[in-house]
């Protein structure tokens, strides 16, 4: 079994690092972007229409439908007076909402028509461009993540490919989504993490990355310790000591002097003699094996790559045992 701290280290700075990377790339884009262009605002205007009062007769709606009502409004709705009976008051807009809407002169249900609304998305729109579809979506909207509610979508035959989405139940134009809007939406995914597509930040994948980032560096600190006396040794250590390189026979072969108080994976590098390593030294691949005379203890590393009968032959591995340990080596 490989060393734990190392793997779940290694692993979990590969998922930390990639991130930290998509918000490093993200951040410079929302930095750099004209944020009105960017909402596919460019082409967007407000309309004005003048506020008509309300008529002296209208009536009372039934009291059947007041039953389970949370809040009541007399309003506009295109500029015709209605009652909107609220049912449920959620926190925010974009969250599902339970409304009944009546005209307030007649009592009757009321909705927009599909000419309303096409009045109202084209108000809203600066350029000329023909309108080639209206239709009510419900929910989940490709366009906007986290709107709950249905919409009125009206696509407009542009270069941008705009849709124009208006709320039923306020008459009011939601957004301009055109591609630009649709890049930002993506890079909005990205540095939010937002994967799932709420529309937000607050949800579970940021709370389990927060707890995946405080493993990262726990593991690093748990490691760094384990290290810490390795490195200690090789910091109050100077000077060099002689070492014997021995053929792949066992007899003598050359000497060398290598730098002290460094492992030996390490050491050997300073005189140029390369021991394979893909891990860098961390005891993960197993790769830098080397086989000396000398007693060495054996490591759970040692344990995990090395067969019983190399670890009886005095093979261990290099990024393990301090140089300082050993007096001859040969690599098996």
């Amino acid at each position: 079994m490989k060393q734990p701290l190392a793997f779940i280290h290694k692993w979990l700075g590969l998922v930390v690092g990639l991130q930290l990377l998509i918000w490093i790339l993200t951040g410079i884009y929302f930095n750099w972007v004209d944020h009105r262009i960017a909402k596919g605002n460019e082409l967007r205007q407000s309309s004005s229409h003048t506020v008509k009062p309300f008529p002296i007769d209208i009536i009372d709606l039934d009291e059947k439908h007041f039953i389970g009502v949370k809040r009541v409004e007399l309003t506009h709705l295109a500029e015709t007076p209605v009652y909107q009976l609220y049912y449920s008051l959620p926190a925010h807009n974009n969250q599902k909402q339970d409304v009944k809407t009546f005209h307030a002169e007649t009592g009757l249900p009321f909705s927009l028509t599909q000419n309303t609304v096409k009045n109202i998305a084209s108000n809203s729109y600066s350029a000329e461009a023909e309108i080639s579809d209206i239709e009510l979506m419900y929910p989940p909207h490709t366009d906007l993540a986290g709107e709950e509610n249905p919409l009125w979508r009206v696509v407009v035959n542009d270069s941008a490919q705009t849709h124009i989405y208006v709320s039923p139940i306020t008459g009011k134009v939601i957004a301009h989504v055109n591609n630009a809007r649709r890049l930002h939406n993506i890079m909005f995914m990205l540095h939010f993490m937002d994967y799932a597509k709420t529309g937000g930040f607050n949800h579970t994948l940021i709370t389990v990355f927060a707890v995946l980032n405080l493993i990262f560096v726990g593991s690093g600190v748990l490691w760094l310790i384990k290290k810490l006396p390795m490195m200690v040794h090789a910091v109050f250590s100077s000077g060099k000591k002689p070492i014997e390189l021995l053929q792949n026979n066992g007899s003598s072969g050359v000497h060398a002097l290598v730098p002290k108080g460094e492992v030996i994976l390490h050491s050997l590098r300073n005189v140029n003699i390369h021991l394979p390593s893909i891990c860098g030294g961390g005891g993960v691949c197993g790769s830098c094996k080397f086989q000396t005379p000398d007693t060495l203890p054996v490591t759970e590393a040692d344990k995990a790559h090395c067969s019983p009968q190399e670890l009886a032959h005095g093979i261990r591995l290099a990024c393990q045992h301090s140089i300082d340990a050993i007096s001859k080596i040969s690599v098996p």
